[in-house]
């Protein structure tokens, strides 16, 4: 994976850092990955489904299939777009 692509910000490009640990098993790459974007997504998720309990496990599975298929994550887009 090209880890320096043109225009992408800082975090960005420390994303796609962390991604490419997350396709080689590293566990803290993946914990890492969650700390950054848990919060967004659960507030996207309650958001549409309006309750605290099931935003929380849905949460919980849109990170584990992000993480499932994180080989199919296309570095040309930022991460959080992909997530």
């Amino acid at each position: 994976m090209e880890l320096e692509p043109e225009g992408f910000s800082e975090k960005a490009l420390e994303d796609l850092r962390l991604v490419e640990r997350a396709r080689n098993k590293d566990q803290r790459a993946y914990e890492e990955l969650m700390a950054r974007y848990k919060t967004s997504v659960y507030h996207l998720i309650l958001r549409m489904v309006k309750s605290a309990d099931d935003a929380e496990d849905l949460t919980i599975e849109a990170f584990a299939k992000a993480f499932i298929n994180i080989y199919r994550y296309n570095p040309d887009f930022a991460f959080s777009t992909w997530l």
